[in-house]
């Protein structure tokens, strides 16, 4: 078994995209690891973004993506954890983000999957997250700006995507589509 050496108390579940492993803790901090090769267990970068950290690291293709408390997400560039865009919700983000693809299609654990490369775009058309306040976000992928919201009652869990149908829960056995 290998160790990561985190530089604090860790949040949420990590994620991992190509040969990298993505670790956040509850200060804001997003560290990335080697996951395996000869650096294995190395740091390979470490950013911290706005806010402590919520829910768990989301990764797909070149973008890993963190949430905050305060009610951010914040799209990081996977080989250096530069800020390629940062999304603002009204209420703090409820847990971790969903990824909708458009040309592809979804893994069981909610990856996006690419299609038929001819359609020359990457899977992942949005960036879908709720927030405390009872709203749903779509983010466009690409630059971070709203494509649509909708406000549900009250706090939902993190959201789900299935086709193209964005799912999220409540408290008390209700569950949004």
């Amino acid at each position: 078994a290998e160790r990561f050496a985190s530089t604090g108390d860790l949040e949420g579940a990590p994620a991992a995209a190509g040969s990298h492993l993505y670790v956040g803790t509850l200060d804001g901090q997003v560290n990335a690891f080697a996951a395996y090769g000869p650096d294995r267990g190395e740091t390979m970068w470490s950013t911290e973004i706005p806010g402590e950290l919520k829910g768990a690291m989301t990764a797909h293709g070149e973008v890993v993506y963190a949430v905050s408390r305060a009610g951010h997400v914040t799209a990081l560039d996977h080989e250096n954890g530069a800020e390629q865009w940062q999304f603002s919700t009204e209420g703090g983000v409820a847990r971790s983000v969903a990824l909708y693809c458009k040309r592809a299609h979804q893994t069981k654990f909610g990856r996006c999957r690419a299609g038929d490369p001819s359609e020359g775009r990457d899977a992942t058309e949005s960036v879908m997250v709720t927030d405390q306040t009872g709203r749903a976000y779509a983010v466009d992928a690409d630059d971070g700006t709203e494509q649509w919201r909708t406000q549900l009652d009250g706090p939902l869990t993190a959201p789900v995507v299935a086709g193209e149908t964005v799912l999220g829960g409540r408290e008390r056995g209700r569950l949004y589509a």
